[in-house]
């Protein structure tokens, strides 16, 4: 092996292994993230899925979220709909999950696409 190729693969090694670092601490539950999860308020006929197109389980997830199950949490996201990062961005929000959140009559609905963008990101 060559000088150049021994210099690209501790290259390519050391990428990985930062990429791996990223990754997990990507795994982390962010606390501002966090604190929309607490708002809600885990109805038992939620409204806010019932409001998704596609059906989302939004109180599960939040649940998994909240107890630091971001990979399971991610995994129920995937199984629903492998596009959740793009529909976390492109969804009329307003009008569908956080449009039908009860708390919406207060003027506070739990802006879920904000930790599913979060979840499907890790």
């Amino acid at each position: 092996m060559n000088r150049n190729n021994s210099y690209i693969i501790g290259l390519l090694l050391l990428f990985m292994k930062e990429a791996v670092e990223v990754k997990e601490l990507s795994c982390m539950r962010n606390e501002e993230m966090f604190e929309i999860a607490n708002t809600c308020i885990g109805c038992k006929s939620a409204k806010c899925q019932l409001g998704c197109p596609i059906n989302t389980p939004i109180p599960r997830v939040i649940e998994l979220y909240k107890a630091d199950k971001i990979q399971e949490a991610g995994k129920l996201l995937f199984d629903n709909n492998p596009l959740s990062l793009i529909c976390s961005l492109v969804c009329v929000h307003e009008e569908q999950c956080m449009g039908n959140c009860v708390l919406n009559k207060k003027g506070t609905p739990v802006a879920f696409y904000k930790i599913e963008k979060e979840i499907s990101e890790a």
